[in-house]
């Protein structure tokens, strides 16, 4: 296996964190395992590692009986297809990655060829933020917003102490600068901290716990003035990589110089 997989044991539930090697930027899919089935949480970016989560999912021995992407960026969508079963979004994110997927994977697709897919699995079923009981564990669903993304599903699991934050949280990873929502972005990072859990799966790398918003927002403390100041991407990339010297993920700063300098 090139990834590797954390698991996080509760009195009724058990989630197992598959995080992709820096090749596939660190992204996280979280296999929730309960009493009966399996549900997954994100679908990582290079199909490899999509297929070494789903073999790991189906090693478990219970059925995969819905599939959650968190938002509408391509390293948590593109490999839904790989799991075949319904997948679940907000209603936001759904659209999203109903328009302008196609044209995500075309431009991927020339860049990197089949590590993707070669077609966009678009979600068909809406998630409503609030609280759902499945196989007797409470879920609380939640939408963030102006954040990494302009729209995000985070779920919480009050009684267990545990939330499933996605791209709200990364663990000593480059953070995804390019839709600028630095300031919704820590305000929903201190309103998350304040619910009090003990575990927290990030989007990207390693679960933790309540550290892990520290990181967040003393990268964003110095995301901000850099993102305003910077006039090029290699400016950019050299400020965060001179203040963050052990953070992995440096290809996110390739990827979001190409949005935020889109003429370099």
């Amino acid at each position: 296996m090139q990834g590797t997989i954390t698991t996080t044991r509760r009195e009724q539930v058990a989630i197992h964190t598959y995080t992709s090697p820096e090749s596939g930027l660190a992204v996280n899919t979280h296999v929730i395992e309960l009493a009966s089935q399996l549900l997954i949480l994100d679908t990582q970016y290079g199909l490899p590692f999509a297929v070494e989560a789903a073999e790991f999912a189906a090693s478990l021995g219970k059925p995969i009986t819905r599939v959650y992407v968190s938002h509408a960026h391509p390293d948590h969508f593109f490999g839904a297809g790989v799991f075949n079963t319904p997948v679940y979004a907000l209603p936001s994110t759904r659209e999203a990655i109903a328009a302008a997927g196609d044209v995500m994977l075309a431009g991927n697709k020339a860049a990197v060829g089949d590590f993707v897919p070669d077609k966009v699995t678009v979600p068909t079923i809406d998630v409503e933020p609030g609280v759902e009981v499945i196989d007797g564990v409470r879920f609380e669903f939640a939408a963030v917003t102006q954040t990494e993304a302009e729209a995000m599903l985070i779920i919480e699991l009050a009684n267990e102490g545990v939330v499933l934050a996605q791209d709200l949280v990364y663990d000593n990873l480059h953070l995804y600068l390019a839709e600028k929502h630095l300031a919704g972005w820590r305000t929903s990072v201190e309103e998350l901290r304040s619910k009090g859990f003990t575990t927290v799966l990030p989007g990207h790398g390693a679960p933790g716990g309540p550290e892990l918003y520290d990181y967040v927002l003393a990268y964003l403390d110095v995301a901000e003035p850099a993102l305003a100041n910077a006039t090029n991407g290699a400016e950019l990339k050299s400020t965060l990589l001179t203040a963050f010297p052990r953070a992995g993920g440096a290809g996110l700063l390739d990827i979001q110089n190409g949005y935020l300098f889109p003429t370099a």
